[in-house]
């Protein structure tokens, strides 16, 4: 399995869950994302399932060469003595060796995958030395409700609510400890915003979105040069944040004032691409559609249940399995 082969199936599989997604764009965003999620992930097991597993041959027509043909007998008499140098100058010369183009092409794509994951570690380095230099959140209205909602929305993990010093910060991250980055002046908001921003993410940490938007951005990183990766992994950010939009809807709170106070925090809480390691909770370019969902009462908005995101996961899956195990039509 070559690395245009492995190209080829990884983008089958993206495209699956592209169009798998497209098809269920009435269904809640939950399971939208699911079904990228496990799209992306079998796409980046397609190389070792390939190498792991033994390769299924399709039958194939035989080939013209292969075909019966018509035996021709030819009397084989020594040929003149003077026609052996004749024979030997009419053989062409043997072409000189051209550009190392299978060279070129990787160069080409390690140079764009180093690019790719210097990007992302500078980003994450970054956002851990922002993380250090923020100090815990005391308030009792902000701890109070983190707790309750934590209970609500079965946040088995221990969060960690820190106020940085940049008023522009609102976000969350981390995997066994995660943290909500919380913009300087938070205490002044209201109890209603105060729930409305921990209710959007704490379930961000509930879904685990921010392990699987880095895994999306590596597995993009390895196929950069694809665009079917960039439109998953857009596809994935916002399938998240409307999964978390119908949380804290869930939760009671109207969708007129949920938009209400996203637009306020999106004039205020910019995210900067320093931190795109960051799940932040409003992106300015990604408002429109969020808002038109959440003001759409015919969108399904209710979790989907382990049972329906286990048999999704099991079909994209073995789908994996047998792309990866057909053998390619150059084998052999």
């Amino acid at each position: 399995m070559n690395a245009l082969d492995i190209g080829l199936r990884a983008s089958l599989m993206v495209l699956i869950a592209l169009a798998a997604s497209a098809a269920l764009r009435r269904r809640s965003a939950a399971l939208r994302h699911w079904v990228l999620a496990a799209g992306i992930v079998s796409a980046a097991a397609v190389a070792p399932l390939g190498i792991a597993l033994p390769s299924w041959d399709l039958p194939a027509a035989p080939k013209a060469s292969e075909a019966p043909i018509a035996r021709i007998v030819v009397s084989q008499q020594p040929a003149p003595d003077d026609a052996v140098p004749a024979a030997r100058a009419a053989t062409p010369p043997v072409a000189a060796p051209g550009l190392p183009v299978e060279s070129i092409v990787n160069g080409l794509w390690a140079a764009g995958f180093a690019v790719s994951v210097f990007v992302m570690l500078a980003s994450l380095r970054r956002l851990s030395r922002v993380t250090n230099g923020a100090t815990p959140l005391k308030d009792r209205r902000w701890t109070a409700l983190a707790e309750k909602l934590s209970i609500e929305l079965d946040v088995r993990r221990n969060v960690a609510l820190l106020q940085t010093g940049l008023p522009a910060t609102l976000g969350t991250w981390g995997w066994r400890r995660p943290c909500v980055l919380l913009p300087a002046g938070c205490e002044q908001w209201s109890t209603e915003r105060i729930r409305v921003v921990l209710g959007h993410e704490l379930a961000h940490i509930r879904r685990a979105d921010w392990v699987m938007q880095i895994s999306a951005d590596l597995v993009r990183a390895v196929f950069w040069y694809n665009p079917l990766f960039w439109i998953a992994g857009a596809q994935l950010r916002r399938s998240s944040e409307e999964a978390c939009d119908n949380a804290v809807l869930d939760a009671g709170v109207p969708a007129t004032d949920y938009a209400t106070h996203l637009l306020d925090i999106a004039r205020t809480c910019r995210p900067t691409p320093a931190l795109a390691a960051l799940v932040p909770m409003a992106r300015r370019s990604t408002l429109e559609w969020r808002i038109a969902a959440m003001l759409n009462d015919t969108l399904a908005r209710t979790r989907p249940t382990r049972r329906t995101l286990a048999l999704v996961f099991a079909v994209i899956v073995g789908g994996a399995f047998i792309v990866a195990a057909l053998a390619s039509g150059g084998a052999g």
